[in-house]
């Protein structure tokens, strides 16, 4: 069950983060990189928190674990975000606008670090409801 949360919301979190950067970068006028990078980071981070609590949320869970999911999912996914986004800019550079690589790994950061914080969260959560 535990891998299949993961890899449902590793999918639903890197579908839903590359989705705003790619809609932004459709609809929004040409504008320097810091504000391309912005849209990179903060559309990452909220789609990925959105596509993780998704899958790790479920709906016979009581409130406060669903609210312990988000609280843990929203932060984990704009830190993920940004320390990809530096790894990617530290890495592969930038012209004009963000490299697909840097987006990539702005996505996966954002991704990666939000399922993996829960997917830790359940583990011990799990080990600490066996010992009581």
């Amino acid at each position: 069950m535990l891998a299949m949360r993961l890899f449902v919301g590793l999918f639903l979190a890197s579908a839903m983060g590359v989705a705003p950067y790619i809609a932004s970068s459709i609809l929004a006028p040409p504008g320097t990189l810091r504000a391309l990078a912005v849209i990179l980071v903060v559309g990452s981070g909220a789609g990925a928190s959105v596509g993780t609590a998704l899958s790790w949320a479920a709906m016979q869970e009581s409130g406060r674990i669903v609210r312990t999911v988000v609280l843990l999912a929203v932060p984990a996914a704009f830190l993920g975000a940004w320390g990809g986004y530096s790894y990617g800019l530290a890495v592969y550079g930038h012209k004009v606008v963000p490299k697909p690589d840097t987006v990539l790994s702005t996505v996966l950061g954002a991704a990666v670090a939000a399922n993996l914080l829960l997917a830790l969260a359940c583990v011990v959560w799990s080990f600490t409801r066996k010992r009581s």
